[in-house]
C-alpha cells in the first residue's frame, strides 16, 4: 500500500509539473507578428473603462511584420452610426530593457516619441501616457488586445 501511494504522488507532482511548463511555455512563444491583434479592453489611471469603447473602438487592430514595420488600422463612429477606417503606420523595436519581458518600442511615421508594448501571455498590452493638461495632471491609458 505504501509503494502505490508513493508511486501514485510521484506521477502525480510529474503529471502537474509537466503541464505547468507547458502552459508556461505556450504563453512566452505568442508571436508579435504573423496575426492581427485586435483591442479587447481599455483601462484609464487603472480603473476598467471598457465600456467608454464604442463598436467602431472595438474593430480597432494592429498587424506587425517580421520586417519592423506594423500598420494601426482604426475606425471612427459617423454620424451616421457608420464606421469610417482609417490606416497609420510606422516601425517596432525589440526592447530588451528589462530581462524576461517581452516589450516592443512602436514608433508611427512621423512621430518622434516611441510607446511601449508589452506581451503578457497571450495579451498585448499597450501604454499610453496623456498629458500633462493646463492643471500638470497626466493620463494613463492602457489598451488590451487579443491575437486573432
Amino acid at each position: 500500500m505504501k509503494n502505490f501511494f508513493l508511486l501514485t504522488l510521484v506521477t502525480f507532482i510529474s503529471l502537474t509539473t509537466a503541464n505547468c511548463n507547458k502552459d508556461d511555455d505556450k504563453d512566452a512563444e505568442t508571436p508579435l507578428t504573423g496575426a492581427t491583434w485586435k483591442i479587447t479592453k481599455l483601462e484609464i489611471d487603472g480603473k476598467d473603462s471598457t465600456s467608454t469603447l464604442n463598436k467602431c473602438d472595438l474593430m480597432d487592430t494592429y498587424l506587425f511584420t517580421d520586417d519592423g514595420k506594423f500598420t494601426f488600422t482604426s475606425h471612427e463612429l459617423q454620424v451616421s452610426g457608420d464606421c469610417s477606417t482609417g490606416t497609420s503606420s510606422g516601425k517596432w523595436v525589440a526592447d530588451n530593457s528589462v530581462a524576461g519581458s517581452r516589450r516592443f518600442n512602436v514608433t508611427f511615421n512621423g512621430d518622434e516619441k516611441s510607446t511601449l508594448f508589452i506581451i503578457e501571455g497571450t495579451v498585448l498590452r499597450e501604454d499610453f501616457i496623456e498629458g500633462p493638461n493646463n492643471e500638470g495632471l497626466k493620463k494613463t491609458y492602457t489598451y488590451y488586445y487579443s491575437r486573432q
